[in-house]
């Protein structure tokens, strides 16, 4: 198929989806996109999202690290950092 004939059947296929199913839709195509993945894209996409959500929300982060790793763990990452010397402009 052109690349002319795929938008068009693209946006054919657009406009006869109506309005109130493309949240079914979406759901439907993501879960299809994401069974197809590799993993290193898969991991890179979390990853992806995570940081656009804790950029947000950075004051869930640590909690949400705690949960998941424990107290120790988390304790040993942010040291790890070594955040007292990072300079106040990096």
């Amino acid at each position: 198929m052109q690349p002319e004939e795929l938008q068009q059947l693209i946006q054919q296929i657009n406009d006869n989806i109506p309005d109130h199913t493309w949240d079914l839709v979406r759901d439907a195509a993501i879960a299809q996109i994401v069974d197809l993945m590799d993993l290193n894209t898969l991991l890179k996409l979390a990853e992806l999202s995570l940081s656009e959500y804790y950029y947000e929300h950075k004051d869930e982060i640590i909690q949400d690290l705690i949960s998941f790793v424990g107290v120790d763990t988390t304790v040993h990452v942010l040291d790890s950092l070594q955040l007292d010397k990072v300079p106040t402009e990096i």
